[in-house]
């Protein structure tokens, strides 16, 4: 999932500028690992593992458990943590504290 944020804060005018934000499991193509300012890395390997880059410091390392086979309830709550998340992510960009 790809994902734009335009940053904002009381303190400092909106540059207009727009963040690319890029929630993976998996592998990324250079091409899209150039156009993504912050990489959500859910796939259950630090960073330093999953991605043989040396540019570490635009990816963040979330910790998801996996509900693969569990019960919907399970599913549900997984979800609401990433959406939780993502809100305060959104939160933190906008306030230009990435």
């Amino acid at each position: 999932m790809t994902t734009s944020v335009q940053p904002q804060s009381p303190a400092k005018p909106n540059s207009g500028k727009k963040l690319r934000v890029l929630f993976v499991c998996i592998a990324i193509p250079n091409e899209e690992w150039s156009a993504t300012d912050l990489v959500i890395n859910m796939s259950g390997y630090p960073k330093q593992r999953a991605f043989p880059r040396s540019e570490w410091h635009k990816v963040e390392d979330w910790d998801v458990e996996d509900p693969y086979g569990a019960d919907p309830l399970v599913y549900q709550r997984i979800f609401e943590d990433i959406r939780t998340r993502i809100e305060s992510l959104t939160a933190r960009l906008r306030d230009g504290h990435a």
